[in-house]
């Protein structure tokens, strides 16, 4: 939006980005694009038309390639395709880095330096102890000293283990995944025009040259389902129709007949990355014309129809559903549907990982191959069944074949849900609408895959939220955490001066700022200042943390008891934050003196200055407290206010509603409550469970039975006090303040089947957390049961959650 005078002429364009940050931090990522493009010029914020070509042409011997790996790309393909155009397939030495593997990479790499092969280091992020090795050994390798022809390429994740003076000294090149749930659908339909191609290949070149058409119709990008890398993996090859020798391809350049080679197999399958071949009765690796190649086992040497077969089967994999695609078959209409369906829900899943914690609280690598076996199972089961088998679709997909990597309950609850939207009897039927828009629809009777492909080649580029089952303001969600992250390493970029103790480190900045012609003065008086800027910052903090608080006294206050749990769970929290506060308080004296020159600057007391320039939460301090994604600055003032709420409990007696987020460790409260009721009632409390009521005011005296909690927000949803329920959102509210709930024990009790939703509380925005050594997750706390007059699946889809604490 434009500003209104005197502000427009006033204001440049930096100072604008300060006003976008201060008031509008979603539209920052935009207003840093078009300042950009302005400043330097259009070509710093366009992207930019790069290959592997283009990449070799900036290297050398002595100038490493590094591939920036991006979640869900490898550029190993790219590479190998590279190498086969520079005939240097046959001299590329291939490892992917992990445990025990450093010493024979260093082996690879002398002999390629004197032999002038190339050689490619995968995932240098796994292998972060022996990286400093490998900056050893290519600071040695120079223009004069390595063959003119050797080339190192590297790939690795932005890791702070990965050597700094190679990424500086490197080509370097970072390959972005397709985005857009149009892309995601081209990716799957597309895979079927390739499969067309090669049934084509097939049907048209007779034996033996068939495999041979068929490999060059398959192209590079296209993947061998998990199916038959399945059977591989386990020595178990498909069976199929016996054919003739003739259809074993021929001899090729010294391979014995039965050989068979698989392009694209996946990696873990073969330590070339790029071939896997069947011999019989042989096994392990060998070494053949300068390539490795990972060699399995056949059942049987004298059973060529079994490398025929296996041959079959990769081809008909790939082929056979644009066959049945385009049949009369009485199920070819409904595969149809549901693949066109089924297509986009893997897009959808993919797409919601981008929308962060809102999406899914664990970022998934699904892949590909997820889709291609979910395809591969939608055939069969429609051809085995007489009726649509939904509820086995759904469980396979949900609960296998994508439900097999979530590790999460919420996760695997969301992934159900948009399973059963998309593996449904209703997505069968024409002009079935997957949007209120009737955008994303099912096609006509009638149409076969051009049909499908023209469709999806017109869908627009850019997807609404509502698409994904999400609100609008998840937009909003997105863009701010995008700008945030591209503050974060624009921070991190910024130059540290060490915040030495002693004259020593004030003397060296000195001559240093004297030799470039700042004069002493300008050196030693920059590190002063950062000192005196860390002191006084250091100084302030300690003035505001709370000194530990007397336990003796609480103890004999709230002793022990029987029939009164929450004296237990005081003590115990009281002793929890004090532990925190003498940690704290602890290293910002220990830095003080450190700045006084009166102790050594350690790395630990050095990283807590570091984190106080940078107004963020010391590590040092962060281990010791509870889960929290503040700044520095609110992350104090919540410090004090947890405080202010033990010592109000302590002052006051126990109080009439609790302050949830001020708690250490809440789920000891809640097992607190559940304890208090179970002793009073004498029942176990193992069968108690907790039935929920959102109160229209906070009580000013304790509940008979159970507790009344307050202070969680809400994201995704609101509540809304005139219908009782939850609600959506207000345009641009992302997160809103949650009444006060009274937590009743309930012997026996069961969720509602209907007129709720099951609504996760968590302590912070990132949802995600780790089990504990007590059992418990550093950050899920408990499940409420919220009034609803929407289905539950549509907040589900919405992802709504409640939080003890935002990250303001």
């Amino acid at each position: 939006e434009l500003l209104s005078e005197p502000w427009r002429s006033r204001l440049d364009g930096f100072q604008r980005l300060l006003l976008l940050r201060a008031l509008r931090p979603d539209k920052l990522t935009e207003g840093l694009q078009d300042w950009l493009s302005h400043a330097l010029g259009p070509q710093f914020v366009e992207p930019q038309a790069t290959d592997v070509a283009t990449m070799f042409k900036d290297a050398s011997p002595a100038i490493p390639l590094v591939f920036v790996l991006s979640t869900g790309t490898d550029p190993a393909q790219e590479l190998f395709s590279f190498a086969d155009k520079m005939r240097m397939s046959k001299r590329l030495g291939v490892i992917s880095l992990g445990q025990g593997q450093g010493p024979r990479a260093e082996r690879m790499l002398l002999q390629a330096v004197e032999e002038g092969s190339w050689v490619f280091f995968q995932n240098c992020h796994l292998a972060p102890s022996w990286m400093p090795r490998l900056e050893q050994l290519l600071e040695t390798v120079t223009e004069d000293t390595a063959h003119r022809d050797f080339r190192i390429w590297l790939t690795s994740t932005p890791s702070p283990a990965f050597p700094v003076s190679i990424l500086q000294a490197s080509s370097k090149m970072t390959v972005e995944p397709p985005r857009g749930v149009k892309t995601d659908y081209e990716i799957g339909i597309l895979s079927e025009d390739v499969a067309r191609k090669a049934a084509r290949a097939r049907r048209d070149y007779p034996a033996p040259h068939a495999w041979r058409h068929v490999q060059d119709a398959v192209k590079p990008e296209c993947l061998v389902t998990e199916v038959l890398v399945r059977c591989l993996q386990k020595r178990h090859y498909p069976a199929g129709n016996p054919s003739p020798k003739s259809e074993v391809p021929d001899t090729q350049r010294g391979r014995r007949q039965g050989h068979f080679v698989l392009p694209n197999v996946n990696v873990s399958l073969a330590r070339s990355s790029r071939y896997v071949v069947v011999r019989p009765r042989i096994s392990g690796t060998r070494r053949r014309r300068g390539k490795r190649f990972s060699v399995l086992n056949s059942p049987d040497p004298r059973d060529e129809e079994t490398v025929a077969n296996l041959q079959r089967a990769f081809a008909n994999q790939l082929g056979a559903f644009e066959e049945f695609f385009n049949s009369e078959h009485s199920k070819a209409l409904p595969f149809r549907r549901l693949a066109l369906s089924l297509m986009l829900f893997h897009a959808i899943v993919l797409e919601r990982r981008k929308f962060g914690a809102l999406g899914f609280n664990i970022p998934y690598e699904f892949t590909e191959g997820d889709l291609r076996i979910c395809l591969s199972q939608l055939r069969m089961f429609l051809l085995e069944y007489h009726d649509v088998p939904v509820k086995v679709m759904r469980y396979t997909a949900g609960q296998i074949n994508y439900g097999g990597r979530v590790t999460d309950d919420w996760d695997r609850r969301a992934i159900a849900h948009l399973v059963a939207q998309h593996y449904d009897l209703a997505v069968t039927q024409a002009g079935h609408r997957f949007d209120q828009d009737g955008v994303y629809k099912q096609l006509d009777d009638g149409a076969l895959l051009p049909d499908y492909l023209t469709y999806v080649r017109d869908l627009p580029i850019n997807d609404p939220p509502q698409l994904f089952g999400l609100h609008p303001n998840a937009d909003i969600l997105c863009a701010q955490s995008a700008a945030y992250a591209g503050l974060e390493a624009l921070q991190s970029l910024q130059p540290r001066t060490a915040a030495g103790g002693g004259g020593s480190g004030g003397g060296s900045g000195g001559g240093s700022g004297g030799g470039s012609g700042g004069g002493s003065g300008g050196g030693s008086g920059g590190g002063a200042r950062q000192e005196e800027a860390t002191m006084e910052a250091a100084a302030a903090l300690l003035k505001q943390i709370p000194r530990p608080l007397d336990v003796r006294p609480i103890m004999d206050k709230y002793p022990v008891k029987y029939e009164e749990s929450f004296n237990t769970v005081l003590v115990q929290e009281v002793v929890r934050f004090n532990k925190l506060l003498t940690t704290v308080i602890q290293s910002l004296e220990d830095l003080m003196r450190a700045l006084r020159g009166l102790v050594v600057m350690s790395a630990v007391l050095e990283a807590v200055a570091d984190s106080l320039a940078a107004s963020a939460v010391p590590q040092l301090w962060a281990a010791k407290a509870y889960p929290s994604l503040k700044p520095l600055g609110a992350w104090v003032a919540d410090l004090r206010a947890r405080i202010g709420f033990l010592q109000t409990w302590v002052a006051q007696g126990i109080p009439a509603a609790f302050w949830i987020s001020g708690f250490f460790f809440p789920q000891a409260f809640l097992t607190g409550t559940l304890q208090n009721y179970a002793r009073k009632h004498v029942v176990s409390i193992d069968t108690i469970g907790f039935s929920f009521q959102v109160l229209k005011a906070r009580p000013t005296g304790r509940p008979a039975e159970g507790c009344v909690i307050y202070g969680l927000f809400m994201e995704g949803a609101r509540w809304s006090e005139s219908e009782a329920s939850v609600s959506e959102s207000l345009p641009k509210e992302l997160h809103t303040e949650m009444p006060a709930i009274l937590l009743l024990p309930e012997p026996g009790h069961r969720e509602a089947e209907s007129g709720v939703y099951l609504c996760p509380v968590y302590k912070t925005l990132q949802r995600a957390g780790t089990l504990s050594t007590t059992g418990h997750s550093t950050n899920y706390v408990l499940a409420v049961e919220l009034p609803s007059r929407r289905p539950q699946g549509h907040w589900i889809a919405r992802g709504v959650a409640l939080f003890c604490a935002l990250d303001y």
